[in-house]
Order: C-alpha cells, then structure tokens, then sequence
C-alpha cells in the first residue's frame, strides 16, 4: 500500500483553539474551539490524522498539551 488515504481535516483552526482533551466514552480525542462566540469541537479517532491539519495547527496542538484522566492513559496508546 503506497498512499493512504486520510479524513480531510480542517485547516488554520489555530487562533480559534481554546483546548483538545480525550473523551474516554467515544475514545476520541476532542479539539475545542471558539469561533466568533460559537463553540465547535473537531473529533479525532484516528491520531493519524493530525498529519492532514496545517503547520500551525500542528505546532499549537504540540505545545497546548492534550488533557486526560490519568486511568484513561491506557485507552489513548
């Protein structure tokens, strides 16, 4: 298999995000962000995803670590 094929992702959320936290019921990762007063997550199942989002978006998502219940560290490896 040469190309896989990736969930289209949102691009320059960036200046938007407010946090990304692991929601263990639907074993996602949430992205939250707020855009003009309206909240909007973006859901992640698959972490290979975040290669598809902009350089920015990476690079903030990097430095604004996810948030998560320490029990649920095992779910997210």
């Amino acid at each position: 298999m040469r190309n896989m094929s990736l969930m289209k992702m949102e691009q320059d959320f960036h200046v938007e995000f407010r946090w990304w936290h692991y929601d263990k019921q639907t074993r996602e990762v949430v992205i939250a962000f707020n855009k003009d007063g309206n909240w909007r997550p973006i859901r992640i199942y698959d972490m290979i995803w975040i290669v598809n989002m902009s350089g920015k978006d990476i690079e903030m998502m990097f430095y604004n670590k996810v948030y998560y219940v320490v029990e649920d560290i095992v779910h997210m490896m």
